[in-house]
């Protein structure tokens, strides 16, 4: 009887142990095949094709991996900036495969702007310092009946592209880049339709030239432009010397000139000829002082004037 108790308690035992370890395993199991979640770009919006995606098509949602694609990306900042080589669809994981980069002008153009190319000489971009991207200033010089005028005709544009180099991409190797200047000939912005008639109006009337500003500055210079008289004062027209001397004497040279003989009137002035005397006057010709006698008659007293 008490042989029939141990075996039966030692069945139990292992039955209990078969028991556990099977739980065991069983939960083991499952807590494997719990899915995991992770973190994936999707489209906020409806993206058309040939799109350059900004911040505000983008949002981050939580997908499970197993759904998520292979060459999707967590970080929305690499793809701000891309172009859309395809259409998504809103909430569709953005796939870094179906990105491209901005290889076309017309990818770069902001919003609502225009792209204008104008001739610049190749030495005066700020002595091909300009890169695209950069903010410039764009002053012309006009040549106005004998003189000239300087003025600013657009401020705070954005330098696209010079001669034929795009704006680089935000995240391309700073190594591809150089900091040594690239003389260019012509010069690429943007500009509204308003800025793109004056910017072209300025380029067939005079020359232009970039003035390149600091990175944060957005100020706009409220400026009247400069002239040639403005910066030199006023300035005579160019006459031969000798005509200036003649049609213009001084009033003291007038004054003695009815005193110069007919050879010396054509002497310059400033060489301050001597004058003649002019000759004293006749004896005869010198007014006689006039003789006067007083006649007393009683109490009046008459002057009479002596015959000479």
């Amino acid at each position: 009887m008490q042989m029939l108790r141990n075996k039966i308690l030692i069945v139990a035992l292992c039955l209990g142990a078969i028991t556990s370890i099977l739980v065991y395993v069983t939960l083991s199991k499952q807590t494997k095949q719990v899915p995991k979640d992770m973190q994936i770009v999707v489209a906020a919006r409806d993206i058309p094709n040939g799109s350059i995606i900004d911040m505000s098509m983008l949002s981050v949602h939580s997908v499970q991996e197993k759904l998520a694609p292979a060459d999707s990306t967590p970080l929305p900042d690499i793809v701000v900036g891309k172009i859309a080589k395809k259409e998504f669809k809103a909430g569709e994981p953005i796939a870094m495969s179906a990105l491209g980069v901005k290889d076309r002008l017309s990818q770069m153009i902001p919003p609502f702007m225009r792209a204008v190319t104008v001739s610049v000489d190749p030495i005066i971009g700020v002595a091909g310092f300009i890169k695209p991207g950069d903010r410039v200033d764009i002053i012309a010089t006009f040549n106005i009946n004998s003189g000239a005028l300087t003025k600013t005709v657009l401020q705070n544009v954005q330098l696209l592209a010079t001669g034929a180099e795009l704006n680089p991409e935000p995240n391309a190797d700073p190594k591809s880049s150089t900091n040594s200047a690239q003389p260019q000939a012509n010069a690429t912005v943007a500009v509204s339709a308003v800025q793109a008639e004056r910017l072209v109006l300025a380029e067939s009337k005079g020359k232009l030239r970039l003035i390149l500003r600091r990175a944060d500055d957005v100020a706009y210079a409220h400026t009247k432009g400069i002239t040639g008289r403005d910066l030199f004062g006023i300035v005579p027209p160019d006459v031969p010397i000798k005509q200036a001397l003649l049609s213009a004497p001084s009033a003291k040279v007038r004054a003695k000139a009815e005193y110069l003989l007919p050879s010396e009137r054509s002497i310059p002035p400033m060489m301050n000829p001597i004058l003649p005397i002019p000759p004293a006057p006749a004896m005869s010709e010198l007014p006689v002082p006039e003789k006067k006698v007083q006649v007393i008659r009683g109490s009046k007293v008459d002057e009479v004037v002596v015959a000479k």
